[in-house]
């Protein structure tokens, strides 16, 4: 079973990821995937959202070693996003590599570099 395709930008299609679950613990229904991501922008302590195909957007935190949900990929799940914020941090796991195709790879002398040279690139 691969990823699903068509995810916004800086989004794992088809993707679970364990997780935080911040507040109530409660999932909201959303009916777009925007309104689960400005969610979590809005949300503090909110690190990613995963918005399933029925709607429902669980807003986590501790990416990959929660409690909350599976590493998997998942027929269920429309999209999990990191949270883009300025902070310079977000979307960062530390000591984690998602396995995916590599585009390329350059020198960079900063994580903030180094989201610059991915987000400048559209491959």
């Amino acid at each position: 079973m691969s990823p699903g395709t068509g995810a916004d930008p800086g989004c794992l299609p088809g993707v679970d990821m364990t997780g935080e679950s911040g507040g109530s613990g409660v999932g909201f229904t959303f009916r777009t995937r925007e309104a689960c991501r400005d969610l979590c922008e809005k949300t503090a302590g909110c690190t990613f959202s995963v918005r399933t195909k029925a709607g429902t957007c669980w807003l986590k935190s501790v990416p990959l070693t929660g409690t909350k949900g599976t590493n998997a990929v998942s027929s269920g799940i429309d999209q999990t996003c990191f949270k883009r914020s300025n902070t310079g941090q977000a979307g960062c796991i530390s000591g984690i590599d998602i396995r995916g195709t590599d585009v390329t790879n350059a020198p960079a002398s900063s994580r903030e570099a180094c989201r610059q040279q991915c987000d400048g690139n559209a491959k």
